[in-house]
């Protein structure tokens, strides 16, 4: 079953001698998520008068393809805290939760606390969804908590990816589960039985099903398991 995640953005475009270009409704689907646009001809959220803020913005002429990049929709280089980059377009302040002022963090995980938006003294929250819509060829995610060869991966119906076993010079019994909306990896259950090389399938009831693969002794393997 594909599921479609509708999520609606206000957008604005910064004024060009005066005036306002008010380009029309933009939308692209991405990794089965359907992103819809509405641009704004209210003053750009990454550029305020008053402030005399600016934000850079992203070189997206990098290699790879994205077919939610919009040339009417300029992409901006948003901080954080540590300095990490997420390049998003410019999202209207008035939608944007603040972070805690204590840690700034969101209270979502599916946000980052950004620290140079120019919408306030304040860091809001910068839905990670959005820095999709920016993404040129390949960028760093979150690293596995083990090193790992020979496992499986395996696409869960609530979209996290479950990996499991493989080998780090002897076979593994570790699992993990990756959080594609965080970039995050945490352990989860490890298997009954240490293998690699073996199979994983994801049942229609939503339980991955293991299957043989070696041991540690590379004896190959009639055990199956459910997660």
């Amino acid at each position: 079953m594909r599921f479609i995640i509708v999520l609606f953005f206000i957008i604005s475009l910064s004024s060009v001698k005066g005036q306002t270009t008010q380009p029309p409704n933009y939308s692209c689907t991405e990794n089965n998520a359907s992103i819809q646009f509405t641009l704004s001809s209210s003053a750009h959220s990454a550029w305020n008068s008053t402030s005399n803020c600016s934000l850079q913005q992203c070189n997206t002429s990098l290699n790879g393809n994205n077919n939610c990049l919009s040339s009417s929709t300029p992409c901006y280089d948003y901080r954080t805290i540590n300095n990490i980059s997420y390049c998003a377009p410019g999202i209207l302040c008035s939608i944007l939760e603040r972070c805690n002022n204590v840690t700034q963090t969101c209270l979502s995980n599916n946000s980052i606390c950004v620290i140079n938006s120019c919408c306030s003294s304040q860091p809001v929250c910068l839905p990670l969804l959005a820095t999709r819509i920016c993404e040129r060829g390949w960028f760093p995610t979150g690293n596995m908590i083990n090193a790992r060869r020979s496992h499986t991966v395996s696409v869960l119906l609530n979209g996290k990816v479950l990996v499991t076993g493989g080998s780090d010079g002897s076979a593994l019994y570790s699992a993990e589960l990756y959080d594609p909306p965080t970039g995050t990896w945490t352990t989860t259950d490890d298997m009954t039985n240490a293998r690699f090389l073996h199979k994983a399938s994801v049942l229609s009831n939503g339980k991955v099903l293991v299957t043989g693969g070696w041991d540690a002794n590379t004896i190959a393997l009639y055990s199956a398991e459910l997660y």
